[in-house]
């Protein structure tokens, strides 16, 4: 009977976290349902818009996207041929996560006055035009005011900057790149993207990283030297808040320990 009566309790803790998970997750301000099914395999899906531009300069995470790098954009003629060192980065903005939008407004997505953009650098396009080299390759996410507000698409050093500001909520390594279709000048690519570290860190899956999707297009003349669009995806699987682990715990700890008393 006092086996039962744990078992009991445990399952009743095991019942808290399953509510607890079911719970809406903030950090720094984005807003996002862990128990979204929406998404396939996944539980969190970011839908953003970009722009992208080639240098002969690198951006690394160290620098960041330098002031003047936007401006440095190389015509899209120059690097879709052979010979040269370009490297590629860009800028863009999240419009939605998981339960998307009503009217052009987020739902369950950013409090208010804040939103939530990215960057990324440091990918060397290979003399192949095909593949790149990821030795220096990063990516972040930050959550920043929206006053001054992030224009989508970027036009600008002063958007570039604004996407490089504010809190870090996910510090990223791009692990692989590649060309699905296409290639520079209108192409999709796939990657995947490993989690190192900043603020939202703890409420993914580290060892399974993030699967990035986007497509880019240059559809201008050959001096063209920027985007003119670019949209994709990010999905991953994310964890419940530490508490809710912490009730886990309790659980399969009322579980032995009753198993304990009842084999005695």
């Amino acid at each position: 009977m006092k086996f039962l009566k744990s078992a009991i309790t445990s399952v009743a803790l095991l019942a808290c976290f399953a509510s607890a998970n079911a719970a809406m997750i903030n950090v720094g301000g984005v807003n996002w349902d862990p128990d979204y099914s929406d998404s396939g395999e996944v539980d969190f899906l970011g839908k953003f818009n970009f722009r992208q531009w080639y240098t002969t300069t690198i951006s690394t995470k160290a620098t960041g996207i330098a002031a003047g790098n936007y401006g440095s954009a190389v015509g899209i003629g120059a690097v879709s041929t052979p010979g040269g060192d370009y490297y590629l980065q860009g800028v863009g903005e999240f419009y939605r996560v998981n339960e998307g939008e009503s009217a052009g407004v987020p739902i369950f997505f950013m409090d208010a006055g804040l939103e939530l953009t990215f960057a990324f650098g440091g990918i060397k396009l290979n003399a192949d035009k095909v593949s790149f080299n990821l030795d220096d390759a990063w990516a972040q996410l930050r959550v920043n005011s929206t006053s001054p507000n992030f224009s989508d698409p970027a036009g600008g050093d002063a958007e570039v900057a604004d996407a490089q500001s504010g809190l870090l909520w996910l510090d990223l390594d791009i692990a692989t790149l590649g060309f699905v279709q296409g290639g520079v000048t209108n192409g999709l690519v796939s990657a995947d993207l490993d989690i190192i570290g900043g603020a939202a860190a703890g409420n993914f899956f580290p060892q399974n990283g993030l699967i990035y999707s986007a497509q880019a297009f240059f559809t201008g003349s050959a001096t063209q030297q920027h985007s003119t669009g670019g949209n994709g995806t990010l999905q991953g699987n994310t964890i419940p808040e530490p508490a809710s682990l912490a009730l886990v715990g309790l659980g399969l700890v009322g579980v032995g320990l009753a198993r304990r008393k009842y084999v005695k």
